[in-house]
């Protein structure tokens, strides 16, 4: 096998609206730490490129636009490349320049966080048309300097445990509240791949795991504690470039950010001892754990499903409007959605992505599109357990949540208000499961 990892800084080089939390209502102030692209050119049988962003995420219209370039420059095809974002809400949120109907909408580096934009006008979208060509000449970069740079290798893994992540989501007689949850059953996996040299060298090291990088809320651009271990890590093995690839993480928050019943905001000096204690994690399995060769027989799919949101009810959000125990955010909300509903606006459906890699024979790689539940991961390794599976969320795009069948029928931020605030014009049905599980089921050479 041969292999390439490059990577090069993204900073926006002025102030940008920061896109993840809705009450920044001013652009960004300064740089914490600069957030990357990073590229992992793999090449056995067929090639394979992993991109990660330090981002939120990104619409459709960014996707297809980074990937019909490459397919254009050199010849990698859609399924062949996996886009994987961060979701550090310490940056910005991509869009393309094209396709601006499969633009999310709602967010603009120029503009603003939770404001309606017209998606065809790209007036509104100038500043982020922009980065968006400064990070389409930065991807393509990357990738050239991979083909330039492969060097003769192998791919080695381990899978072992963490305890850096806790679930957000709190049942109550009042509901799910946002609140730590250490008796909630999540997945503490952490992955670890190293890329080795012909002589031995380590020039690569790949650490997945999902949870939220939101241990701040401030205005200064920031990785987050993802970035850092990271950092933390390039210097504790010079001459290898750390890559994190975020798994399923929708409504999973970092230890470090609890503070007794409630989840508090980090300083930097708190934000960077979780990121060198997730370091630590990592470079313990790199001395420790029990770690195999990956023997190449790439395969690839890309599946494209369609979930659905229930019917919309006017008359139920109206009467939630008058009810005053509900929440003024989510009244805010409910009133935004009665104007997409009642203008045509409102969607019903949405498309999403799930790549599937075979890496070898006993290895395979699902990552889908959005912000997935831990559960989602869980459910997958379950089904692929005659597998070593590595299950990646934020992938291919990041749109909404991405909840189970149990979590839409309990309700809470994730499977309610946050699908109603990204203009869906009800929860999704709870039948959405059953799409995604069966269509990694049925997929052709996975059993």
């Amino acid at each position: 096998m041969q292999f390439a990892v490059s990577k090069m800084v993204i900073t926006p080089n002025e102030p940008v609206y920061m896109a993840g939390f809705g009450n920044r209502t001013e652009k960004s102030t300064g740089v914490h730490d600069d957030i990357y692209a990073k590229a992992v050119l793999l090449v056995a049988n067929q090639p394979l490129l992993l991109l990660t962003l330090d981002m939120l995420g990104g619409d459709r219209s960014f996707i297809h636009g980074i990937k019909e370039t490459l397919y254009a420059l050199f010849e990698l095809k859609a399924e062949q490349i996996l886009i994987n974002f961060s979701h550090t809400h310490g940056s910005v949120y991509a869009t393309g320049e094209h396709y601006p109907e499969l633009r999310k909408g709602r967010y603009s580096m120029g503009n603003g966080v939770g404001i309606d934009l017209d998606i065809h006008n790209p007036d509104h979208y100038s500043e982020d048309i922009a980065y968006y060509h400064m990070l389409k000449e930065t991807l393509v970069g990357l990738v050239r300097k991979c083909y330039e740079g492969l060097e003769e290798g192998e791919l080695q893994l381990a899978v072992g445990t963490t305890e850096l992540s806790v679930s957000r989501r709190l049942p109550t007689d009042n509901g799910i509240q946002w609140a730590p949850n250490f008796a909630e059953e999540i997945d503490k996996e952490l992955t670890v791949m190293k890329l080795i040299n012909a002589e031995g060298k380590l020039r690569g090291i790949l650490f997945s795991h999902g949870c939220h990088p939101t241990s701040m809320n401030n205005r200064e651009i920031s990785a987050e504690f993802v970035g850092h271990a990271c950092v933390c890590l390039e210097k504790q093995y010079e001459g290898a470039t750390a890559i994190f690839l975020q798994g399923c993480g929708a409504e999973i928050k970092p230890v470090a950010s609890v503070d007794g019943t409630v989840f508090k905001l980090c300083t930097f000096e708190e934000m960077e001892l979780a990121g060198q204690t997730f370091a630590l994690e990592v470079s313990d399995m790199i001395a420790h754990a029990d770690f195999r060769t990956i023997e190449p027989s790439f395969q690839t799919k890309l599946l494209d499903v369609l979930l659905y949101t229930e019917e919309a009810n006017i008359a139920d959000y109206e009467r939630e409007l008058n009810d005053p125990d509900v929440h003024e955010v989510k009244k805010d909300i409910l009133r935004q959605l009665i104007h997409w509903i009642q203008t045509g606006t409102a969607k019903e459906r949405l498309p999403m992505y799930i790549a599937i890699w075979q890496l070898d024979d006993t290895t395979r790689l699902v990552a889908l599109e959005g912000e997935i539940s831990t559960k989602y991961s869980l459910m997958i390794k379950q089904l692929l357990r005659n597998y070593t599976t590595i299950v990646l969320g934020y992938s291919n795009g990041v749109s909404t949540y991405i909840s189970t069948r149990k979590m839409i029928a309990e309700g809470g931020y994730e499977a309610d208000r946050a699908p109603k605030a990204h203009k869906f014009r009800a929860s999704f049905i709870p039948e959405i499961e059953d799409i995604i599980i069966g269509s990694i089921a049925k997929a052709e050479w996975i059993d």
